[in-house]
């Protein structure tokens, strides 16, 4: 079991996966910089588990960005790819900034996205 833990920390998105199956608290290299030493060793709360004797590993050579807005992107992609040892799939900037209009068109088009209704109307060719 996989528990993914997007965080939000100092202005940038990163990524902590809590993985049973191995008894280890993931972190992705370039974004545990960002998680504060404390924050890093308080796994507390998961009593049951006893996660506090886990490793913390911090995972390497992954695809990071190279802009100062698509963290939260990357986040996503890791989700979505990470199989609890490695990335299913690789991924770079460029296939981000892809994803990104991909996401926006998905959220605009989504029957969930209730001010689109509101403001389009049935008429509009996004409905």
């Amino acid at each position: 079991m996989r528990i993914f833990l997007p965080m939000y920390l100092y202005h940038h998105w990163l990524l902590v996966v809590v993985n049973a199956e191995n008894r280890q608290v993931q972190g992705f290299e370039r974004y545990m910089k960002h998680l504060p030493d404390e924050d890093r060793n308080d796994y507390k709360w998961w009593k049951d588990l006893d996660v506090t004797s886990w490793d913390i590993n911090t995972l390497q050579g992954l695809p990071h960005q190279e802009d100062s807005t698509s963290c939260g992107l990357f986040v996503l992609k890791f989700m979505e790819h990470w199989n609890g040892n490695r990335l299913q799939k690789d991924f770079n900037q460029e296939l981000i900034d892809r994803f990104r209009r991909k996401l926006a068109a998905i959220l605009v088009k989504s029957t969930l996205n209730e001010v689109k209704i509101k403001f389009l109307g049935n008429g509009s060719p996004l409905s």
